[in-house]
């Protein structure tokens, strides 16, 4: 990396860069897994290298440390996250690899395991990315949902909240379980958003096939199909709320297929009691643009053909609300 000459050594390995509050870092490392940083409050005068002693973690018995990025909280301080996989599974196993993902709050603490523990110690989780504001962290990685191999593999998208500046962390919540395409390559922005609540992401999808996205990037021999370039967000969601809604999502039930397209959309909702319910499609910035059940509605499943001709291409939330409980579903319009 080159601003106003060298600002890392010739044998280093980037990490990330990001800047807050005026300070900007970049961090990178060496063949030893040597952790550096330098600082700038102007993009050409940088400080002195200074260490970060990151307290590598030794999940398998031998590591690989595969995807790295940072962000830097509005306190001023560094948040690295990195995954960490399994060697050997790289090594002689097919992709996806084992692995996990884990945050470093501070220099010299032990780092903090951010993925899911589903399956564990066989755990697929990978390719982290990070996102600070207010007091809050949020962490994106991907993790298998179907453990196919090569093309065949489906990431979901797994967000883990911070609300102490990534000290401690909640359980991960899946955002892309209701997808009918396979997601990849996703990038969270850096900032999150405190007056919504919420991060933002684009990630890629397959136009050739449903194929994984990422699987194509790094190992096609054919060659990179094109893909789409697709743009969502995750609510910041408490656990009391999380743990509420698996027990009150019972009540509603609400499905879109497909949740990427380009014309109309099957809305199949269920009730199980007789309740004032109210079904409406916003836009992203929280305009109904489509109002599709609005009164009191008997117990039963329904079906309900969404026409999209006339909204522009981007995404959109479709939410049921119910007497005791609320269901949404994002969808993504393509021209």
């Amino acid at each position: 990396m080159r601003v106003n000459g060298i600002v890392a050594p010739a044998v280093s390995y980037y990490w990330g860069y990001d800047i807050n509050g005026g300070i900007a870092y970049v961090f990178y490392y060496d063949d030893n897994l040597n952790v550096y940083y330098k600082t700038t409050t102007d993009g050409i005068n940088w400080s002195a290298q200074q260490s970060y002693n990151l307290v590598w973690p030794n999940p398998y018995p031998q590591n690989l440390i595969f995807w790295t990025q940072m962000a830097v909280t509005d306190a001023g301080n560094p948040i690295l996250a990195f995954d960490n996989l399994d060697y050997n599974d790289y090594i002689t196993g097919s992709y996806p690899y084992y692995g996990k993902v884990y945050v470093s709050y501070q220099s010299g603490q032990p780092c903090v395991e951010v993925s899911s523990t589903f399956g564990a110690p066989d755990t697929e989780c990978f390719y982290p990315t990070i996102a600070a504001g207010g007091n809050k962290v949020a962490v994106l990685y991907c993790m298998s949902r179907n453990n196919e191999p090569d093309s065949l593999n489906w990431w979901d998208f797994f967000v883990n909240w911070s609300t102490d500046n990534g000290r401690t962390w909640q359980t991960p919540i899946n955002y892309t379980q209701s997808l009918t395409d396979r997601p990849g390559l996703p990038q969270l922005a850096k900032r999150i958003d405190t007056l919504r609540n919420r991060v933002y992401f684009i990630y890629a999808v397959d136009m050739v096939e449903n194929h994984d996205p990422l699987w194509h990037v790094l190992y096609d021999p054919q060659g990179l199909d094109p893909m789409y370039i697709c743009f969502d967000y995750a609510n910041y969601v408490e656990i009391e709320e999380s743990k509420r809604s698996k027990v009150e999502g019972k009540r509603l039930e609400l499905v879109i297929s497909p949740n990427v397209l380009r014309d109309n959309a099957r809305i199949q909702y269920t009730i199980s009691e007789k309740q004032y319910i109210r079904l409406n499609l916003y836009d992203i910035l929280g305009r109904r643009v489509v109002k599709i059940a609005n009164g009191i509605t008997e117990s039963g499943s329904f079906i309900y053909n969404l026409k999209v001709s006339g909204l522009g291409q981007g995404t959109y939330l479709l939410i049921l609300e119910g007497k005791k409980d609320i269901r949404r579903e994002k969808l993504l319009i393509m021209r």
